[in-house]
Formats: structure tokens, C-alpha cells, sequence
């Protein structure tokens, strides 16, 4: 998420700012919660038992009085085989509408295998690679 300028995650993980997080665990789900910046942040990530997909929903509450622009992006690493070390490079990145498509050319293993995102928000950009993407923080237009 961005603000004037400003990068910060919902994933306590890659922050570098010392914050609160409010996690509940439960069967086939998560809650996260935490506040930055002033906006509150809320993600409820769960797999449904009969579907292969995993749904993320993510809810923001603006806590001041200013109004808000923010840029969502979304990361994921597709693997899509053995390991990152043997199918980099050899993922294949496509959008077609509101779906970005992600297939391994390499692997006959894997062959027929695709992961799709989706998002109710409009996808304006995106980028298979991941040098690309930690190193500039520029995206492929759609």
C-alpha cells in the first residue's frame, strides 16, 4: 500500500515499523488485524473444503478525517514444481481480463497446471518478475 509516498504491508513480516498485530487462528482460516498510518487493516484468508483456491478479504477503514488514495498490491511467488531454484524463469505471466494466469513451460510434471488471481478490483498492472518487481517497484502495464 502506498501513502505520500510511503510503503508499508499488512504482513508483519517485511515491515520495518514497530506495530501491533491482532491474529486469530481457526480451522482452514486466519484473521489478521493491525492499524499504520492511521488506516485500520483487516484480512481474513481461508481455503473453502470443497474448492482448490485460497480467498483472501482484505477490509480498510480510514481512522482520520483526511481522505485517502492508496495503490493495493498484491505479491504471491508461483513455484508451480519441485522448488524456486529449478522453475525460475520458465513461469509464464499472462492477463486476460481481470485474471492473471500463471503456467510452468518447463516441467511436463506440471504440465496442465495453472494458478490464477483474481481480484474484484480492476488489475492495472502486474509482472512475473520478481527482480523486476523487489528491485523497482515498477509494474507491466495491462
Amino acid at each position: 500500500m502506498l501513502f505520500r509516498g510511503e510503503v508499508w504491508s499488512l504482513s508483519e513480516n517485511i515491515n520495518k515499523q514497530n506495530q501491533e498485530y491482532y491474529l486469530t487462528y481457526g480451522f482452514g482460516y486466519v484473521n489478521l488485524k493491525t492499524i499504520s498510518n492511521e488506516i485500520l487493516q483487516e484480512v481474513d484468508i481461508f481455503v473453502p473444503k470443497e474448492d482448490g483456491i485460497k480467498i483472501n478479504v482484505l477490509k480498510l477503514k480510514n481512522l482520520s478525517d483526511k481522505k485517502r488514495k492508496l495503490k493495493l498490491i498484491y505479491y504471491i511467488k508461483p513455484v508451480l514444481g519441485e522448488d524456486e531454484v529449478s522453475t525460475s524463469g520458465y513461469i509464464e505471466v499472462k492477463k486476460e481480463g481481470n485474471v492473471v494466469t500463471a503456467k510452468n513451460l518447463y516441467s511436463s510434471n506440471f504440465e496442465g497446471y495453472v494458478a490464477y488471481i483474481s481480484s474484484s478490483e480492476n488489475i492495472k498492472s502486474f509482472t512475473g518478475n520478481k527482480k523486476f518487481f523487489l528491485g523497482t517497484r515498477r509494474f507491466k502495464e495491462a
